[in-house]
């Protein structure tokens, strides 16, 4: 993994964060697209690209920013190539999905994350998306 260790994409993240915990989610969100922004070049093999979109996106699901849900939710596909693949990439990809009330995406992707990740995935978070994925996999076995 490419760590950039660039301090005000650094900073740009922690200030994010900081923006977070005060409630100011847009200005969270504008931070991390700044540190986006920062990035050089291709900016995917950076460390750094994997935690910006996973930030952008945890937040955009917060606040139910759809149009920031859909430009940024492919990017987490390609970020950070060297990470493990733990199926992470593709939990991320189920729930903006879910959010998006594309249901079929959402269940096809929480699937693979499922399988990759062994269900580590869904653990110790929301319980709405596996929830979801259990109701829409019962479905689907009943069909």
């Amino acid at each position: 993994m490419a760590n950039l260790n660039n301090s005000t994409v650094n900073h740009l993240m922690d200030e994010s964060n900081k923006k977070y915990d005060m409630g100011l989610y847009e200005h969270a969100i504008q931070c991390l697209i700044e540190a986006w922004d920062l990035l050089p070049g291709d900016k995917y093999p950076y460390d750094e690209s994997y935690y910006i979109i996973r930030g952008i996106l945890d937040v955009s699901i917060q606040i139910h920013d759809e149009e920031k849900m859909r430009t940024w939710v492919e990017h987490i596909l390609y970020a950070d190539p060297e990470r493990i693949d733990s199926g992470e990439r593709e939990m991320w990809v189920g729930k903006v999905a879910c959010e998006l009330k594309e249901y079929e995406k959402a269940y096809d992707y929480m699937s693979i994350a499922h399988k990759k990740s062994l269900g580590r995935c869904f653990y110790g978070k929301n319980r709405k998306y596996i929830d979801f994925w259990k109701k829409y996999k019962k479905m689907n076995e009943a069909e």
